[in-house]
């Protein structure tokens, strides 16, 4: 649960790095693809951060052996 919440942080840090980085706004995209860019962008620091959220936790709260 705690790396899903990290991945949607992410994809909205993924957006906001996008938005600086480029020279246009959200407001700039017209066509479909501006918003599958925009879309993809988004599912790319959702699932970037959720895999290494997923590891990092993995290493410092290992999971308990079943019993």
């Amino acid at each position: 649960m705690q790396a899903e919440l990290l991945g949607l942080l992410g994809g909205v840090l993924s957006l906001s790095i996008m938005a600086k980085v480029s020279s246009s706004g959200f407001t700039d995209a017209g066509g479909p693809a501006d918003w599958f860019l925009i879309a993809s962008v988004f599912g790319f620091g959702l699932v970037s951060t959720t895999m290494l959220a997923y590891t990092l936790l993995g290493w410092i709260k290992p999971a308990k052996p079943a019993e």
